[in-house]
């Protein structure tokens, strides 16, 4: 048995899929007995601590009569989704399909009768569109013996999970991949008590009964990278840099997963096909949820932004389907990059740009235009810089496209595979940007990003004592602000005060200097398309480079300063030229 699936094109070529979260809690829909319950209406059972007994009987309610597979199917593909993912059982418990080992399903315990997993997958199939089922491996808030519900079942040491796992799990995992065609994702959560051996048991049954299924990360422990066949990002995290495996950012669309009478806090069509573009630019899925009503209806608001995706799709659709990673080791301020061989696509975010210019591509570029005015193209001018000129600035003057879409894509068509020199380069503004998924060990020269990648999004807190390092390249010398970009939780209150993670002390070293600075908030911005956390900006001090070449930047963490928003959990270092607003 292979941990990892041997054949994942179709899954990297796809890029975007549907998530649907979906069950009894769509009824209450955020609110129990007249009182709003707070974040997520798919927990509510749990943020409420609601009673099986009384939870359960939301079953005998649940009629959605107005559910149609056809037109959910539908509108993914109208959307551009070429997967679809389902909640076949969440923490709940409950079954959206027919079970033998459970009567707690949609067929037996509700007047709908129906078995909506069967009707769905019947509908993708006819639309063309991958099918695939979430189902909750660990918690299950029904179950004595599972783990999650503390309010019915407080005695952790009675809990018995094998009993869970052989009287439920493994028979309903063999339904769902018995009864309803090829499944083509298996998709599982919140591993909790879930022991390696155990994961490694239902990973190799799910391989037995469709070697061709894919699988997440979330199967085992941790939810690490060495658990199935793609690394699941955490809910709504976007990688700053290009992951080295194969990832998904999971998604909501407004705030909430399950349907929620409450939460109209929509993201706008021009949002989500920006963060489509940024994903794919750092080599994962985007795999975006809806949360139908009670019955069984698509917020219209949902559908309607979904459709406005669809339509940027069907002009840009080749800058994101079958697309690989930038080449580039660094964000761009106005947008993102995606490429195929012989393609790089510039999605530009910031329509005020009138002129784009990157460094170190080393390709000639033979044309440039919009996808959506593919006959007006933008004049390229290509010159050798640097001390040894072996560096390539690229400049495309976009002026003169008259496109109105606030996303626009640049196709540059480049002789070959686009081919862009190693290293970390001062950028045409002046800036230098030190990404931390790009730093190294300062002790021993290994590079440090697989250490600090398993927060997928933002990377891992740091640690005392830990030595991060860069070396780059200074083109145009002078006097630089460095400032470091740290992330941290959302400005939540906790009695009265926000969260946010300051007071960490380091000390930079570079050119000679030693810079010693306290992390403190100079300023915030939303991280881009991410609603969970913030990106917090804290000067640490200048330094001055004479001459143009190669030097050393490094970042010593002396203190840890606990706090409740994340801890230190750095994006980059940034250096800005005097006189520069950044």
């Amino acid at each position: 048995m292979t941990m990892k699936h041997p054949d994942m094109t179709w899954w990297r070529d796809a890029r975007f899929g549907m998530f649907i979260h979906w069950g009894l809690y769509s009824i209450p829909a955020g609110e129990w007995r007249g009182e709003r319950v707070p974040r997520a209406a798919e927990w509510i059972m749990n943020r409420a601590q609601i009673p099986v007994c009384e939870y359960e009987k939301l079953a005998a309610q649940f009629n959605p009569l107005d559910f149609d597979a056809d037109a959910i199917a539908g509108l993914a593909k109208e959307a551009g989704m070429r997967y679809l993912v389902i909640t076949a059982k969440h923490h709940d418990g409950f079954a959206l399909f027919k079970s033998n080992a459970s009567s707690y399903n949609v067929v037996d315990a509700t007047p709908f009768k129906r078995d909506i997993i069967g009707e769905l997958a019947a509908a993708c199939d006819r639309q063309g569109i991958r099918f695939g089922v979430y189902y909750s491996q660990a918690q299950d808030w029904h179950h004595p013996d599972a783990a999650g519900n503390t309010w019915d079942w407080p005695d952790d040491s009675k809990k018995d999970f094998r009993k869970f796992l052989d009287e439920l799990v493994f028979p309903q995992v063999d339904e769902l991949l018995t009864n309803y065609g090829r499944m083509s994702v298996l998709w599982f959560d919140t591993p909790r008590t879930i022991t390696a051996d155990q994961s490694r048991e239902l990973l190799a049954f799910v391989r037995d009964k469709q070697p061709e299924c894919i699988v997440n990360s979330r199967l085992g422990p941790g939810g690490g990278s060495e658990w199935g066949d793609f690394v699941s990002l955490r809910d709504n995290e976007v990688p700053t840099m290009p992951l080295e495996e194969n990832g998904e950012t999971c998604a909501t669309l407004n705030g909430t997963w399950g349907y929620s009478k409450f939460d109209a806090t929509w993201k706008t069509p021009d949002q989500l096909t920006r963060l489509l573009a940024d994903i794919a630019a750092k080599n994962a899925n985007y795999l975006l949820n809806i949360g139908p009503d009670h019955l069984g209806r698509v917020p219209e608001r949902s559908a309607r932004i979904l459709r406005e995706v669809g339509d940027w799709l069907q002009t840009n659709g080749e800058a994101v389907y079958k697309t690989q990673p930038t080449p580039f080791p660094l964000n761009f301020d106005w947008g993102a990059v995606t490429r195929r061989p012989g393609k790089l696509y510039f999605h530009v975010f910031d329509q005020s740009v009138r002129e784009l210019k990157v460094v170190a591509l080393q390709n000639q570029v033979t044309r440039a235009a919009f996808l959506d005015t593919p006959d007006t193209l933008c004049t390229v001018r290509q010159t050798p810089i640097g001390t040894d000129q072996r560096l390539i600035e690229t400049a495309i003057e976009v002026s003169e496209s008259t496109g109105t879409a606030p996303h626009r894509v640049l196709a540059l068509e480049i002789n070959g595979d686009a081919d862009v020199a190693p290293g970390i380069v001062q950028q045409p503004d002046g800036s230098i940007t030190l990404e931390s998924l790009a730093a190294v060990n300062a002790a021993t020269g290994a590079p440090i990003a697989p250490a600090i990648m398993a927060r997928g999004a933002v990377a891992r807190s740091l640690d005392e004592g830990i030595r991060l390092s860069w070396q780059f390249e200074v083109l145009k010398p002078g006097t630089f602000r460095i400032s470091a970009d740290c992330a941290t939780g959302r400005y939540t209150d906790h009695g009265g005060q926000k969260v946010v993670d300051t007071g960490h002390k380091v000390v930079v070293e570079v050119n000679g200097q030693a810079i010693p600075a306290v992390i403190r908030e100079d300023a915030r911005q939303p991280i881009r398309g991410n609603a969970h956390w913030l990106c917090i900006t804290s000067g640490i001090g200048t330094a001055h480079f004479d001459a143009p070449g190669r030097t050393t930047l490094t970042l010593a963490v002396n203190k840890i300063v606990s706090g409740k928003g994340g801890g230190f959990i750095l994006r980059n270092i940034r250096l800005t030229p005097e006189g520069c607003p950044r």
